[in-house]
């Protein structure tokens, strides 16, 4: 995983070139589970999304390799992430995206996971911090396993725009 991130690092800019090149869409920014709410009953469920203050334009895939790296515990997701891009596709076709393949959305979800993994890399500089609380500490190690958990499962090395060196 060590090569990964350092070849993620190294590539940032490059990945957010590849990024920038694919269709694109509104995007929450932070989309996590304590920024979703449930309502509706079983057979009409409805989520509504909170605290939209870092929306911005951007490639869809962003917002489920968040959510998926900073709220999907690795036990409940692991060896379920192809059925759940297969349901995210799903859903875009069923709401009207056409031209948009299996193989695109795995792409851009692989593309979406390198660059949510800084994030978890931010958490990590700040874990020795004076004011990081045992809780702090245990929820940011918890989010960068997570993240890196989901590039291993999704091989998101694969979209790397260059190879590892």
């Amino acid at each position: 995983m060590s090569l990964v991130i350092e070849g993620c690092l190294k590539q940032l800019g490059e990945i957010d070139a590849a990024i920038a090149n694919r269709p694109f869409t509104l995007v929450h920014g932070d989309l996590r589970a304590d920024n979703l709410l449930f309502t509706g009953s079983e057979s009409d469920p409805a989520t509504i999304i909170l605290d939209w203050q870092n929306a911005c334009r951007s490639m869809g895939a962003i917002d489920l390799a968040y959510l998926l790296g900073g709220s999907e515990p690795f036990f409940e997701r692991s060896g379920h992430l192809d059925e759940l891009l297969y349901l995210w596709h799903g859903e875009l076709v069923a709401q009207g995206v056409s031209h948009y393949s299996v193989a695109d959305a795995r792409k851009d979800l692989q593309l979406a996971a390198l660059r949510c993994l800084p994030v978890a890399l931010r958490l990590f500089a700040t874990l020795n911090e004076p004011s990081t609380t045992v809780r702090g500490a245990l929820f940011r190690d918890e989010a960068i396993e997570r993240h890196c958990s989901v590039v291993d499962e999704l091989r998101a090395w694969e979209a790397l725009p260059l190879p590892i060196e």
